[in-house]
C-alpha cells in the first residue's frame, strides 16, 4: 500500500447522543466536514464549514463529538469498529490541467458505500458527494490516470 500523508486535521469522528452514535463523519484539512446520519435518521448526507458549525446546529446540540482518530477504536468507550474509511486520491496525470497532479482529493467512504470529498486544489476546493467510490472514479478517475489510496 502506498505510504498516504495525513494532515492532523483530516480525521474521523461520531456524532454521539444518549450513548450511541447517531451520525458518523469526517473533518478534511481545511477543517470543512462532512457527516452522514444512522439509518434510523435518513441516511442523509451533509457538509459543514467547520465541526463547530455541527456542534451549534439545533439537531445536534444534546450531543457530543468523539474523535475516532484520537486513539485506539476498540479501546472501551468507543463506539464503532471503524466501519468508515478515509481515502486520498492521487493522480498522476493531470489531463485538464485544474487540479494538478498528486494527492487531489481527499475523502472518507461511509459504511453503507456512500462518499464524501472534499478537492485539495487550490484556491478551487470543493466538497462533493456520491453514492459510491465506483461511480465517483468513473467520474474524475481519467481512464485510470487517478487512483484511490486508502488511509485507513
Amino acid at each position: 500500500m502506498t505510504e498516504v500523508a495525513v494532515d492532523k486535521h483530516f480525521r474521523r469522528f461520531l456524532i454521539v447522543k444518549d450513548g450511541r452514535p447517531i451520525a458518523e463523519g469526517v473533518q478534511f484539512q481545511d477543517e470543512r466536514a462532512a457527516t452522514r446520519e444512522e439509518p434510523g435518521k435518513g441516511r442523509r448526507t451533509s457538509l459543514w464549514d467547520c465541526v463547530d458549525d455541527i456542534r451549534d446546529n439545533i439537531q445536534y446540540c444534546t450531543s457530543f463529538i468523539h474523535w475516532v482518530d484520537d486513539g485506539d477504536m476498540q479501546s472501551e468507550g468507543h463506539l464503532i469498529d471503524g466501519r468508515f474509511q478515509r481515502f486520498v486520491v492521487q493522480r498522476d496525470v493531470d489531463e485538464t490541467g485544474v487540479s494538478g497532479t498528486g494527492q487531489v482529493v481527499e475523502g472518507v467512504q461511509f459504511e453503507d458505500g456512500r462518499v464524501a470529498f472534499r478537492w485539495c486544489a487550490n484556491p478551487e476546493r470543493s466538497t462533493g458527494s456520491f453514492d459510491s467510490i465506483e461511480r465517483m472514479i468513473k467520474i474524475h478517475g481519467h481512464d485510470g490516470k487517478t487512483r484511490v489510496v486508502w488511509v485507513d
